[in-house]
């Protein structure tokens, strides 16, 4: 008796499928609060002293009208990648509005800077600031002309939401402060000691945030 030999060959068939990942740039600076800030000086007080919030931990001003939310800046920044923020007035000095001839310095506003949000600063963590040299009330930085780098990254990504890269600026004029770890510190005579004695008048600048990916 004889067998046949059966030859059996493995059938395959084949299909694809794209699989596509699509990274969409994600870039948001958002000024929540603090669109506007007035330094009003009202009395001889407020020209001796200066005028706005001088510690975040208790909303301490410098005169009589110093109350904390209206020297205040609130922002955040969401991000898909690292990156950075330019800052700055965008002219060299205040320019006042009843005379253009009239100028006042940058310098003597100053501010501070904190991190309300999740991530860590510092240079081995999540964010810097070069300006301020830390997140905490005691650098007071010049306000400066555009462009400053306000904050960049650390060893750690910056990348993040609202809940990672959250900021307050505090702001102050005329206080005189010390600049604590500041790189450019703001003018420490007071506005009544200038010796330029500035004209009165209602002087203005336009402070511009950038935000770029690294």
């Amino acid at each position: 008796m004889f067998l046949d030999k059966v030859s059996c060959q493995v059938v395959r068939d084949d299909e694809q499928i794209i699989a596509n990942v699509n990274l969409t740039q994600i870039l948001r600076v958002n000024i929540t609060n603090g669109g506007n800030i007035n330094f009003s000086f009202n009395s001889i007080n407020d020209y001796k002293n200066g005028v706005g919030a001088l510690s975040s931990a208790t909303g301490v001003g410098a005169s009589s009208n110093n109350s904390t939310p209206f020297f205040r800046t609130d922002f955040s920044v969401s991000s898909s990648s690292n990156w950075f923020l330019n800052f700055g007035a965008d002219q060299a000095t205040f320019i006042g509005t009843d005379n253009p001839a009239n100028l006042l310095p940058l310098n003597n506003v100053g501010f501070t800077l904190i991190e309300n949000g999740v991530y860590t600063p510092g240079a081995g963590s999540n964010l810097i600031s070069p300006l301020t040299g830390d997140f905490s009330a005691t650098a007071v930085s010049a306000l400066l002309a555009y462009p400053q780098t306000l904050i960049n990254k650390g060893a750690l990504t910056n990348a993040g939401d609202i809940l990672d890269n959250n900021f307050t600026i505090f702001w102050q004029c005329g206080t005189a402060s010390p600049q604590g770890l500041a790189t450019n510190p703001m003018n420490t005579i007071n506005i009544i000691n200038l010796p330029s004695s500035p004209a009165p008048d209602n002087y203005i600048a336009n402070i511009i945030f950038e935000l770029e990916a690294q």
